[in-house]
């Protein structure tokens, strides 16, 4: 009986996690074995070395980007080509999940396209408590700063189809960059976003 209950609350724990690093686990009492057994009965899913699954896990959408930022780390963040298209601004939906991190950040993803920036991960990020994301207006400007990475083409489009939607507007353009200190690329790209 005791078993059956200890069982639930494990159960339970896990499935309040949702996606979740081995180490989540244990810092809940969870141990190494139980998570391999749960994973062998079926109860978890192993998404990749170390990174687990609810099998009740109610957003597969997200999986993706929950499972990039928990592999790349606290200060990562979903953007790039991946933005674009979660924010409908681009066609192509790209083959790899794009991952923002800091220039500190010296590890290597090869299952992720990765783009070191300077610019702060915590401006004009939208925080999904497991995931995190640039807003629509970074996800413009960085196009346009790395435009040699996703094409001047693409960022151009994307901030177009932006404003002609009414998905975002001028201002909030022009706050972001400022919040973001790329202002002058901004400026500098005006003219071709608004003249078609």
């Amino acid at each position: 009986m005791a078993s059956s209950r200890a069982q639930k609350q494990t159960d339970a724990i896990l499935k309040s996690l949702g996606i979740f690093r081995a180490s989540d686990a244990i810092e809940k009492g969870i141990s190494q074995p139980s998570l391999s057994r749960m994973a062998k009965e079926g109860t978890l899913v192993r998404l990749e070395h170390g990174i687990f699954m609810h099998r009740d896990f109610d957003k597969p959408e997200h999986v993706d980007f929950i499972v990039a930022c928990l592999r790349t780390g606290p200060d990562s963040v979903i953007g790039g080509l991946t933005a674009l298209a979660y924010y409908v601004l681009v066609e192509q939906v790209p083959t790899q999940t794009w991952v923002m991190i800091p220039n500190s950040n010296k590890g290597t993803y090869k299952n992720y396209r990765v783009l070191r920036t300077k610019h702060d991960p915590k401006v004009e990020i939208v925080d999904n408590a497991t995931w995190r994301i640039v807003t629509i207006e970074r996800a413009i400007l960085e196009a346009f700063a790395y435009s040699t990475k996703m094409g001047y083409q693409t960022a151009l489009t994307a901030a177009r189809t932006a404003l002609a939607e009414k998905k975002t507007t001028e201002s909030k353009l022009q706050n972001a960059a400022k919040r973001l200190g790329i202002r002058p690329l901004l400026i500098k790209n005006w003219e071709a976003i608004t003249t078609k």
